[in-house]
């Protein structure tokens, strides 16, 4: 192999790594995405839940007898 050849071969060898390390980050974002997706479905934003648990100490005081 020519010193030329050597070269070009780390020159692919090079732009493979940097395309599977993008790759490898596409793939985590979209996974990350996905579980904010998830969160964003299940959990109540902090104004919600404070209102539910208002409400639910609202109730505790209501049952309580004077």
């Amino acid at each position: 192999m020519t010193t030329e050849d050597k070269l070009m071969r780390m020159r692919c060898q090079l732009l493979l790594k940097k395309a599977q390390v993008e790759k490898s980050i596409l793939i985590d974002r979209a996974k990350l995405q996905q579980s904010y997706s998830k969160v964003a479905e299940t959990n109540y934003s902090p104004i919600k839940r404070s209102n539910i648990l208002f409400r639910q100490w609202l109730d505790k005081i209501s049952d309580i007898p004077s």
